[in-house]
């Protein structure tokens, strides 16, 4: 299910950014980032509600609400840089860079989620690196 679930997040990925590509065309990204952080919040309430998700749990827990928060913050700021960046450029070239992200996650996991040094991750974090550079040229 990882599988599934990450290729489907990166299908939903590459489709977000062409649609906010032609979406930006004459708008200012910041609006577009709050435009589009209202629809995610009312369509997202619409899956909890449809799937009958119990929100109690999550508000109950105190530490997971501040990292929701923190989450949500930086998760609009990264949105902010790639809708101004959708405006300044290619979507392609944006995209690659914005999925260095990976290193990263990779390079944070190590140092405060404890995760393993791998030869293959450290590896992948250098295609990925090299992946970026071969896109933006």
């Amino acid at each position: 299910m990882l599988i599934i679930n990450g290729i489907l997040a990166a299908i939903f990925a590459a489709l977000t950014a062409i649609v906010a590509k032609i979406g930006l065309k004459n708008v200012d990204p910041m609006v577009a980032t709050g435009v589009r952080s209202v629809v995610m919040s009312i369509f997202l309430c619409m899956v909890l509600v449809f799937f009958k998700k119990d929100v109690k749990n999550v508000l109950s827990d105190q530490n997971a609400v501040i990292f929701i928060i923190i989450s949500g913050i930086l998760g609009a700021i990264s949105m902010f840089f790639y809708f101004n960046g959708l405006q300044l450029g290619e979507a392609s070239k944006l995209t690659a860079l914005d999925r260095t992200s990976v290193i990263f996650v990779y390079i944070l996991a190590v140092l405060f989620l404890s995760e393993e040094i791998r030869w293959q991750s450290i590896l992948g974090s250098v295609m990925i690196a090299a992946g970026a550079i071969l896109m933006i040229k």
